[in-house]
């Protein structure tokens, strides 16, 4: 009987001391979750203190950014804007004609292409080709404010109505 009470405090010291193993272990773990939940807090202030950073940046460069388009909106509508309007479409005028002779070298031997090919060609054909080829050597501009493209494409629009009326009056 001795023996089994031996065993039995024997067996019981064992599993004490293995709760107390678990215990210490179970505590070790806390602590590391704890210093790791810390560390993960103060990222997370950081990554606060970040955003509200960038967000004042973002607010204030949209101001900006209404600020500029209220200046250039006030430009746009200002007496002098509109009345050197002639003045710059006019250089714009000259300098695309200027530029015109060196376009027309950059593509030698231009010709409707109905001719080249043998063909009898009729004026439908002839003016296929034509605006075929208007549409295929037009040149955009680049880096023009929103102002400046819209006046382009008024100009464009203006011009291309005149063609159109000048071919119709032709045929």
């Amino acid at each position: 009987m001795k023996n089994t009470t031996t065993e039995n405090s024997d067996s019981n010291q064992n599993h004490m001391v293995q709760q107390e193993r678990k215990i210490l272990l179970l505590k070790d773990l806390l602590d590391r979750i704890s210093a790791h939940a810390a560390g993960l807090e103060k990222k997370l202030g950081g990554i606060e203190e970040e955003t509200d950073s960038l967000r004042r940046s973002a607010e204030y460069w949209e101001h900006e950014a209404t600020q500029l388009r209220m200046a250039l909106n006030e430009l746009y509508n200002s007496r002098s804007w509109k009345i050197t309007l002639p003045i710059r479409l006019f250089s714009r005028l000259i300098r695309w004609l200027f530029r015109l002779p060196s376009r027309a070298m950059r593509r030698p031997g231009r010709k409707d292409r109905a001719f080249g090919t043998g063909q009898n060609p009729d004026s439908s054909s002839i003016k296929q080709n034509r605006v075929r080829q208007k549409n295929r050597n037009r040149t955009e501009p680049t880096e023009l404010s929103p102002r400046e493209t819209e006046i382009y494409n008024e100009l464009r629009q203006v011009i291309d109505k005149k063609r159109t009326g000048t071919d119709a009056d032709n045929n």
